[in-house]
């Protein structure tokens, strides 16, 4: 009887050592990225590209959290012109045209830069690089038709 246990037990563990990372893969939601570090300390140009965005909703009462699958055409935006309080920002859209909006740099720090867009009643837009690390995160919350909104993602930056 004393064997059985110890056999069970043993089988038991070994199926656990086995099963747990295979459970972990499947409600994992983590996606990792390995990038070469930039310094963009001096850089008067940087274009950062978000490889994925995450989004989230809120609508009849239920908030929602997206984590798609890697965007097959990744968000890219450049920033140009900030040595002033007023910088550029060019992007992609959706029909595949490059725009050019104005943004107001909030904070130029020794390792960070914060860029903000928007401000009206319908979306507010956050860009903070991070100079010495060569990463941003960029943030959007937006109001459509009465449905709060927002996207989240952290990419990799290149300076020139």
């Amino acid at each position: 009887m004393k064997k059985i246990n110890l056999k069970l037990i043993i089988v038991i563990a070994v199926l656990l050592v086995l099963l747990i990372p295979y459970l972990n893969s499947i409600y994992s939601n983590t996606a990792k990225r390995v990038f070469i570090r930039s310094n963009l300390s001096s850089a008067s140009q940087i274009t950062c590209t978000y490889p994925q965005v995450v989004s989230v909703n809120y609508q009849n009462n239920t908030i929602s959290h997206v984590l798609p699958k890697k965007e097959s055409n990744p968000i890219i935006f450049t920033f140009s012109n900030f040595k002033g309080d007023v910088a550029n920002l060019s992007y992609i859209d959706a029909t595949q045209t490059i725009n050019t909006v104005k943004i107001v740099k909030l904070i130029d720090s020794y390792d960070r830069y914060i860029f903000i867009e928007g401000g009206d009643e319908n979306y507010f837009t956050t860009h903070t690089i991070f100079k010495d690390k060569g990463v941003s995160i960029y943030s959007k919350s937006v109001d459509v038709i009465g449905i709060p909104a927002g996207t989240l993602a952290m990419g990799n930056c290149s300076g020139y």
